[in-house]
This record gives C-alpha cells, structure tokens and sequence, in this order.
C-alpha cells in the first residue's frame, strides 16, 4: 500500500490522481503541523508550570522571611521594654478589583 500512495504522489498521470495525491500531502503536512505544534505547546506549558512554581515558592520565602524579621524586631523592642505595637488591621476593600 506504501508502493501504490508513493507511485501515485509521484507518477500521477490522470487529473483525479492528482488531486487524489495532493489532499494526501496536505493531509500529511496537516498532521505533522498539528503534531509539531502540540509538542511545542507541551513544552511550554511545562515551562510555565515549572516558573509559576518557582515564584510560588520564592514568594513564600519571602513571606517568610518578612515574619521572620517583623517577629525579630518585636523581640528587640520587648528587649528594650518598649511597648509593642498591635499588628494593624487587614481593612477590607469596599469595591474590589475584578
């Protein structure tokens, strides 16, 4: 069968052989972009999940590190019997940003 689609994708004589052989090879470049194209998507996408954990993960270090150092500084003041201020209130957003 492999024989009869080459010999007809290269020795088309009639008209309806080629245009049988041309709808094959748009066939055939069709499926081989759609594939190329989904493979390069895969590999993006796992290079965005892959970032979007990293910043994830960095920005929980730095939150940790912000409590590390207001829960340091609270100490320091207890140190010095200076009185500590209460955390300020989180204010709730009356009109929030969709």
């Amino acid at each position: 069968m492999a024989e009869k689609s080459t010999s007809s994708l290269f020795g088309a004589s009639s008209g309806e052989d080629c245009m049988q052989s041309n709808s094959e090879v748009q066939r055939y470049l069709w499926i081989s972009f759609s594939l190329r194209y989904l493979s390069e998507t895969e590999g993006l996408r796992s290079t965005v999940k892959a970032l979007e954990e990293e910043i994830r993960i960095m920005e929980s270090a730095r939150q940790r590190r912000r409590e590390d150092i207001q829960e340091q500084t609270r100490r320091s003041l207890e140190h010095i019997e200076n009185p500590i201020p209460e955390p300020k209130p989180e204010i709730k957003d009356e009109f929030p940003r969709a």
